[in-house]
């Protein structure tokens, strides 16, 4: 029964944080999915509804990890924590907080990126690969994000750093959702 409420908590977490990104976006006037940072929309006019929805999705992770800290796998709960708390450390710590907001997004797109990949260890066959898929796809597109800030900016595919950005954070808040379903069916 923990693993259902877990799934709901980071289903909840995944889906409000994604509309809540959209809508803080869309009140965000000129901003620019391919060349704004996600986290402009959290020390602009959408700093609220952005900050709060971010700090939500990390602590509903941070209570699902404590749900699921009976799970086979130990890292899975583990990296969801470290992942939250990178999540609400983002909101926490705005950009235009040096050091510290750096650090809370490595952690959330990092342990976000693995975890779909250590998880896929004990999920059921096609649940498996599209969770290999997608944390594979947000690793790819961290790597290529973090060589294009060291000056190798060609690698953003001419999708731009917010476009580059959203291709780590979209496959790891699709995956979020679709493991929350996952572990209310199944767990």
């Amino acid at each position: 029964m923990d693993g259902k409420k877990a799934g709901a908590l980071i289903f909840f977490g995944g889906a409000q944080f994604l509309v809540c990104m959209m809508i803080a976006g869309a009140l965000y006037p000129g901003y620019s999915l391919s060349e704004n940072y996600i986290s402009d929309l959290g020390i602009g006019p959408s700093a609220v509804i952005f900050n709060t929805s971010i700090i939500a999705l990390g602590a509903l992770c941070v209570c699902a990890a404590h749900l699921l800290r009976g799970n086979k796998n130990a890292l899975v709960p583990l990296f969801i924590a470290l992942m939250g708390i990178g999540a609400a450390g983002v909101g926490i710590f705005p950009e235009n907080v040096p050091v510290l907001h750096p650090l809370a997004a490595m952690l959330a797109f990092g342990f976000g990126g693995i975890l779909p990949i250590v998880a896929s260890a004990s999920a059921t066959p096609l649940f498996k690969y599209l969770s290999l898929a997608l944390g594979l796809a947000a690793l790819c597109a961290l790597a290529l994000f973090t060589l294009s800030s060291l000056g190798m900016g060609w690698l953003l595919l001419s999708i731009g750093r917010g476009g580059m950005e959203r291709m780590i954070a979209y496959p790891e808040l699709i995956w979020a959702i679709g493991f929350g379903a996952y572990l209310m069916a199944y767990k």
